[in-house]
């Protein structure tokens, strides 16, 4: 989470000191939301039966963040597809649902993304 928090800027001492968010309502740091966010955007793209499919990722609407991401917390991500528009012969436009969820099965991101993905033939 250092190193993230180096590359953006954000050093809020919830996420990097132990002291400070042992105060918080949260009783311990919290991962960065928006980098639970790009990690579950990873693992799409790293979905075997996913990746020969998506060209590219076009955007995101209604990102939420319900509830925390601690260090150590395993993540994956629930999609649920809502919509699959041509854009061309070879080429749609996939809008899906997704939601992060932690090891316990608790929504902790949600978002509505847009992907650019290969037509089946």
């Amino acid at each position: 989470m250092r190193q993230f928090a180096d590359l953006t800027g954000d050093r809020n001492p919830l996420h990097l000191d132990d002291e400070f968010a042992a105060q918080t309502r949260f009783g311990k740091r919290i991962v960065h939301g928006i980098l639970v966010f790009a990690a579950s955007i990873g693992l799409l793209q790293s979905d075997e039966g996913r990746r020969p499919h998506i060209i590219g990722f076009l955007g995101t609407d209604r990102l939420r963040f319900a509830n925390p991401v601690f260090p150590g917390d395993q993540i994956r991500v629930r999609q649920t597809v809502r919509a699959v528009s041509p854009v061309s012969p070879d080429s749609g436009i996939l809008e899906a649902a997704e939601e992060v969820l932690n090891q316990d099965g608790v929504v902790t991101v949600s978002y509505t993304a847009r992907f650019l993905v290969k037509r089946r033939t």
